[in-house]
């Protein structure tokens, strides 16, 4: 079966390398000061050449010619230098003179190291597509798939949203979500309830995540399709009732969160301003997730079925992005890792607005 163009990219990378120079690379450096030399050409000539001189490589008719210039350009700069590959203990008298730059030299070929690339180097990989119709069709969906970036915000003015109050439970849970008149103002979307293991205010250091696409641009977010309930106190006998929700991504878009409805009137799905500006983000963007520390479950609440919370985080620290949100499950046990329906987002992809 023949991979769809964003599933090729997030598994193979866009580009490969096609050419590379292996071998030995010595850079000089030099500063000087502009007062030594009123003449920019001569300054350009007598770096050229005193280079050159270094290497073995200037001439006696150039060494003759541009003498006192190169003598002046010796005298009044400062230079550095760094080598690529080649016997490392010479790097720091390579460029004292030709003798020293060759016995450098020699020494590459027993030890050559990646030292460069060109303009030519860096090829997209439908380049190697032998169908001309594929290599059309990869090209085009690789430029909508790096126009999907985002800007995040890790933010703690939060609002509550609901608490598992009167549910029974041995364990306590408040609910936040960002205020939805400052998200509009801002162009910004959220993507899952914040859950903290205590009742009343946000505790200090809580906060979670909120996005927008980077210049506008479309698709990199998306509403969900619909809300499946993972848990529901169903048989508890309360007087309100409480549940919990994944929302149903879009094809090729991964949710970062999970909702919760504690202390309501039904079992219905999340709807209505519950739900305004909440996104799914595409699959470009997103790293795996696994269940970090578990926030709260009903055990006490005399429901029939078991539910538990744990909140989301990066399956690899550098790579991804805790969104601060949670991860809701049916039973006790520690959710699958990766988690299935919830990701973080990709740190190559976004850029951190607080920073």
């Amino acid at each position: 079966m023949q991979m769809s163009p964003d599933d090729l990219f997030i598994t193979y990378g866009t580009h490969y390398v096609a050419r590379a120079f292996i071998g030995g690379r010595a850079d000089a450096n030099s500063a000087i000061s502009s007062t030594v030399f009123s003449d920019t050409q001569k300054l350009e000539i007598a770096a050229t050449m005193s280079y050159a001189g270094l290497r073995g490589s200037l001439s006696v008719k150039d060494r003759t010619t541009n003498q006192t210039e190169i003598d002046t350009f010796n005298m009044n700069s400062l230079r550095t230098s760094s080598c690529v590959g080649g016997d490392s203990s010479l790097e720091e008298s390579v460029l004292n003179g030709p003798d020293d730059f060759k016995a450098w030299s020699a020494t590459i070929l027993g030890q050559p190291e990646l030292c460069d690339f060109d303009a030519q180097s860096l090829k997209g990989i439908w380049t190697l597509c032998s169908d001309p119709a594929r290599r059309t069709a990869l090209e085009a969906a690789y430029r909508k798939f790096i126009a999907y970036r985002l800007q995040y915000q890790m933010i703690n003015t939060l609002e509550p949203c609901g608490n598992d109050q009167g549910s029974g439970a041995n364990g306590d849970v408040s609910f936040f979500r960002p205020q939805p008149a400052s998200l509009v103002q801002a162009g910004y979307y959220w993507v899952g309830h914040y859950a903290q293991g205590s009742y009343g205010d946000l505790q200090p250091k809580a906060a979670t995540m909120i996005i927008r696409p980077h210049d506008n641009q479309p698709g990199a977010t998306a509403p969900p399709t619909g809300w499946v309930q993972v848990w529901g106190d169903h048989g508890s006998g309360r007087a309100n009732d409480y549940s919990l929700w994944a929302p149903i991504p879009p094809t090729d878009y991964r949710a970062l969160g999970h909702l919760a409805r504690f202390n309501t009137s039904n079992y219905d799905a999340p709807s209505g301003a519950e739900v305004d500006r909440f996104v799914c983000v595409h699959k470009s963007l997103v790293t795996e997730a696994v269940a970090g520390d578990p926030v709260w479950n009903d055990k006490g609440s005399g429901s029939a079925a078991d539910g538990a919370i744990w909140r989301a985080i990066p399956a690899d620290a550098d790579a991804g992005v805790a969104s601060g949100t949670f991860y809701a499950t049916q039973g006790y046990g520690t959710p699958p890792q990766p988690l299935p329906t919830v990701y973080c987002l990709k740190r190559s992809a976004v850029d951190n607005v607080n920073a």
